[in-house]
């Protein structure tokens, strides 16, 4: 049987060496004018950043510091601060290529885009991530995916989205802030799995801890679903597939934000300099 680590490095290995993988990637982007040649037809730019993100990601699981690692993490530091810049995110229209300051999406979208900004700095510079611009980005997509969403639309899409909201704060040291997003009365039923799992380590932290060494049954509780999520050949159930297993968010930006929460929750780890070992840990 394959350890999670051989299994990697052979996911991997395709998608490095298959023209289906990232060189078909490089070869697209290469034909369309560049990486950015349409970024004015951009409507949702946090999906931008995460998608190079979790590229990157990817990579460094199988093949740590491969140059298509540089590359995409690079391409989604600039997406990152393209999108930060962006003149839209001030502009109200109706078409939301012209205007990202609309009713329904922001300031979700600024929020989505700080978050996914705050990991790809912190990858690069193999450091913590901000944990104010993480904290500003929790609360913005509360905003967008609580606030403003109406029972009838209260699902997965916006359930995933505020559970984010919760796993940024973790891995910003606000930890009291997360149990309180955990206290509405909002229900989780097309992403209970997550939710229940994420709400029991929460609230097994002790308050007023940044960085906590969890006990054996804690540590065990956070290792078994980490373990399901973090299997390459995990797919989260789609559709109206067993509803309380959804997820709502990237899996491949879960699996690196519950790597850093392990790093710094389970094993009481700083993340400054740790970058390597803590997406070895989607990969052990």
């Amino acid at each position: 049987m394959q350890s999670f680590h051989q299994k990697w490095q052979g996911v991997v290995a395709e998608q490095l060496e298959s023209p289906r993988g990232f060189p078909g990637v490089l070869a697209y982007v290469k034909e369309r004018g560049g990486r950015f040649a349409n970024w004015h037809m951009m409507t949702m730019p946090a999906s931008s950043v995460e998608n190079d993100l979790d590229s990157a990601a990817l990579i460094a699981c199988g093949s740590w510091g491969h140059p298509y690692q540089h590359l995409f993490l690079s391409w989604a530091n600039e997406a990152a601060d393209r999108a930060l810049a962006d003149p839209r995110f001030n502009i109200e229209a109706q078409n939301s290529r012209n205007g990202w300051r609309n009713a329904g999406i922001y300031p979700g979208n600024h929020g989505l885009t700080l978050a996914s900004t705050a990991l790809v700095r912190a990858m690069r510079d193999d450091a913590a991530p901000d944990s104010t611009m993480l904290t500003q980005a929790a609360d913005e997509i509360v905003q967008t995916y609580d606030r403003d969403t109406p029972a009838s639309m209260w699902n997965e899409t916006a359930q995933g989205p505020y559970l984010r909201a919760v796993q940024l704060l973790v891995v910003a040291g606000e930890v009291g802030k997360a149990k309180l997003l955990l206290k509405t009365r909002r229900t989780f039923r097309r992403t209970s799995d997550h939710h229940d799992w994420l709400r029991a380590f929460i609230l097994s932290i002790p308050d007023g801890l940044t960085e906590h060494t969890a006990d054996d049954v804690c540590a065990a509780q956070f290792q078994g679903r980490f373990d399901l999520l973090r299997d390459p050949s995990f797919r989260p159930p789609s559709g109206s597939d067993k509803a309380g297993g959804q997820l709502g968010q990237s899996l491949m930006t879960l699996r690196l934000e519950l790597a850093l929460i392990k790093w710094r929750y389970v094993l009481g780890q700083p993340i400054l300099g740790h970058w390597r070992n803590i997406i070895g840990l989607i990969a052990e």
